[in-house]
């Protein structure tokens, strides 16, 4: 499918390629299709994130779903950032696109951060740059949406609280 064996996708690839039989691998691709991915988005997709390719059909559809929905995101945006397809819909995008959505309504944010902003950005980092700020306006639906690790939830907790 594409993978340079000195890539370090390379190992991935085989793993996920070898964990399927070729009837999964052709219902999986025919999936990519349906989905609005070119035979091009696809290999693509293949070489720099393996790894999507193992994520259940469900899920890929759920992923889809959610972010299509966001009307901020097209299949173009997902093509460049295929990793959102291995996030969590209910623990991280779903939240996130929450409080940007209460941001933008509240003309909090001009522009919606990319795609692949919000896919890579660790708890602690969208907690400071999109909650933090705005505190009072999606603090708690943030906090009640989020399911960080009790260490985490209780760090930005106590940073909360010494905030004036």
């Amino acid at each position: 499918m594409g993978v340079c064996r000195s890539s370090k996708m390379f190992i991935h690839a085989v793993r996920v390629v070898s964990s399927m039989s070729d009837q999964n691998l052709e219902i999986k691709l025919k999936l990519f299709r349906d989905l609005g991915f070119s035979e091009y988005e696809i290999l693509e997709m293949f070489r720099k994130t393996p790894p999507v390719f193992a994520v259940s059909e469900r899920k890929l559809k759920k992923v889809m779903e959610v972010l299509l929905a966001t009307g901020k995101y097209d299949v173009s945006c997902i093509f460049n950032s295929p990793t959102s397809f291995i996030c969590s819909v209910e623990n991280k995008l779903k939240p996130r696109i929450q409080v940007l959505s209460i941001l933008e309504s509240r003309n909090l944010i001009e522009k919606w951060p990319s795609l692949a902003t919000i896919t890579r950005m660790t708890e602690i980092s969208f907690f400071e740059k999109f909650v933090y700020p705005f505190l009072n306006e999606v603090g708690e639906v943030y906090m009640v949406n989020n399911t960080i690790t009790a260490k985490r939830s209780r760090k930005l907790k106590d940073r909360i609280k010494k905030e004036p």
